[in-house]
């Protein structure tokens, strides 16, 4: 965040292109100016450019009322025209304590930055630009909002947050918010990031799951169908899958090197114990090599990096995972 220092500052201008980031800059401020006296707000959408008549209204019968007041505009497409800039200029000229300016607007550009208006009312602003959270930063912000609200997440949790909001912070704020409603001071696990992201895809996918790794291809066709005429989440169907294609190549691979079944499979669930043992037998390290390269294609598919269809790619490695032959795997 970049911002200018100024202290007892009655003007801002907020810029951002994440909204939730924006949205909570300017509450922020808001909270703060009601703890210094500011009962009212008055606030000013723009959406065209005849909007700003109403800033202009507001300003011309500063010092008319006796409360303090905010007036808080909010500038979604960042376009400051002409006269836009001509409103601000004689605005900064005549501060008045009893008035916060609040201006919240989309991304700034670069050219608009280095602008005269800019410059100029940078004197008289305090400027916050708000710069959005890296990919790479999500996990840690994630875990932070978690925290703030009384939960905890293992990393594959936070991991599926992450991928079923598409990154989107004002999806995954929602997503927090209702584990926290849900799973009040609990440790969050993915059947509940499932449940309060996708409700009606919670039970299709874990079932997709299973009946893979059983072999039941024709119940497996089934659910990929229903999920994909009713706009499921391809996103979810791929960690669904990728997480038991993972599994089962460690555990493959332990095997063949001589851990006995029993014990790889000692601290699974007893209930996912004979499907694992079911896809052990019939799958090979190679095939599942095979599959973890196909769910890297999905993966790129699903992201718009490819070209191809993500559900056709989902189907095969999911028909894939079910019908492998058998490979003799003793127990």
């Amino acid at each position: 965040m970049h911002s200018t220092a100024h202290t007892s500052a009655s003007n801002y201008l907020l810029s951002s292109d994440d909204h939730l980031l924006l949205q909570e800059a300017r509450d922020q401020l808001i909270q703060d100016a009601r703890a210094r006296g500011f009962t009212t707000r008055q606030i000013v959408t723009i959406s065209q450019a005849s909007d700003w008549q109403q800033l202009i209204e507001q300003t011309q019968n500063m010092g008319l009322f006796s409360d303090k007041q905010i007036i808080d505009v909010r500038n979604p497409s960042a376009k400051f025209d002409k006269q836009v800039q001509q409103i601000l200029a004689h605005y900064v000229k005549q501060p008045d304590p009893d008035t916060l300016l609040i201006i919240s607007s989309g991304k700034l550009s670069a050219a608009q930055k280095k602008a005269k208006w800019f410059k100029a009312i940078e004197t008289q602003f305090v400027v916050n630009i708000i710069w959005p959270i890296q990919p790479r930063e999500l996990p840690k912000w994630v875990t932070q909002r978690l925290k703030k609200r009384g939960l905890t997440a293992d990393h594959e949790s936070i991991k599926l947050l992450i991928e079923l909001t598409e990154g989107n912070l004002l999806a995954a704020n929602q997503a927090i918010e209702k584990l926290a409603l849900l799973y009040t001071n609990q440790h969050i696990a993915t059947q509940e990031v499932i449940t309060v992201v996708h409700d009606s895809a919670q039970f299709n996918v874990f079932d997709l799951a299973n009946y893979a790794l059983i072999g039941n291809v024709k119940r497996v066709i089934r659910i990929l169908d229903g999920m994909r005429t009713q706009g499921g989440e391809a996103t979810l169907v791929l960690w669904a899958l990728s997480r038991e294609i993972r599994e089962l190549y460690t555990l493959v691979f332990q095997h063949q090197r001589g851990q006995s079944i029993n014990a790889l499979l000692a601290k699974q669930w007893a209930s996912r114990k004979p499907l694992l043992q079911q896809a052990m037998r019939r799958l090979s390290l190679d095939t599942l090599r095979i599959l973890l390269s196909k769910a890297h294609h999905a993966d790129l598919l699903i992201k718009g990096a490819a070209t191809g269809n993500a559900w056709d790619a989902l189907t095969e490695i999911a028909v894939t995972l079910a019908t492998a032959q058998p490979i003799g795997v003793s127990i």
